[in-house]
């Protein structure tokens, strides 16, 4: 049946079930409209094949992605039993752009939200887990030239890893660094920092 339909993509529908013998087309067959596609039942109960016109039907993009194994209750951390891979509806916008999540769910990661049995794991339903929480005390390093110094600081928001944070250096100084693990900071603007 591929081969068939490939070999007469340029022939309308009803032609094309006019041209076959009764019983070789069943089920949905697609003819092309425009705006998108339109449904044609072939029904196959006389000897010529009969073509009945039915609703509008569309092209839905579809895509791989991690989807919830279970029910997911807010602030579980996920593991790999969690989560399994599923062909989805792809989301597409109003312009009919059509947007894949390239960002890999891992195992670690948090659930901010109920997650049912079945949903897409995407943020910011999900997350990376914090390895800074907000006011916790890091090690804020600055390295330059193979010269490295570690001052102790204040984180005041949380941040996952690769998250760009500001932290506090004593009473009056503010810098920012970039999360390299768990309480540890790297700075990021060295014009800035001490």
């Amino acid at each position: 049946m591929p081969r068939l339909a490939s070999c007469a993509a340029g022939l309308a529908w009803p032609i094309l079930v006019a041209l076959l013998p009764a019983g070789v087309v069943s089920g949905r067959a697609l003819q092309a409209q425009e705006g998108g596609q339109g449904a044609t039942t072939v029904a196959p109960t006389t000897p010529a094949a009969r073509v009945v016109p039915t609703t509008d039907a569309r092209v839905v993009p579809m895509t791989d992605a991690h989807v919830a194994a279970r029910r997911i209750p807010r602030g579980t951390v996920l593991r790999a039993a969690d989560m399994t891979i599923a062909r989805v509806p792809a989301r597409v916008d109003a312009r009919g752009v059509v947007h894949v999540d390239t960002t890999p769910v891992i195992p670690g990661w948090i659930a901010r939200r109920v997650i049912q049995r079945g949903e897409v794991l995407r943020a910011p339903a999900v997350a990376p887990a914090p390895l800074v929480a907000a006011g916790q005390a890091v090690q804020f390093t600055y390295q330059q030239d193979g010269l490295e110094l570690t001052l102790d600081g204040v984180a005041p928001v949380a941040g996952s890893l690769g998250d760009t944070i500001p932290v506090r250096l004593g009473a009056r100084r503010r810098v920012t660094g970039v999360v390299a693990g768990p309480a540890r900071v790297i700075a990021t603007d060295l014009s800035r920092t001490p």
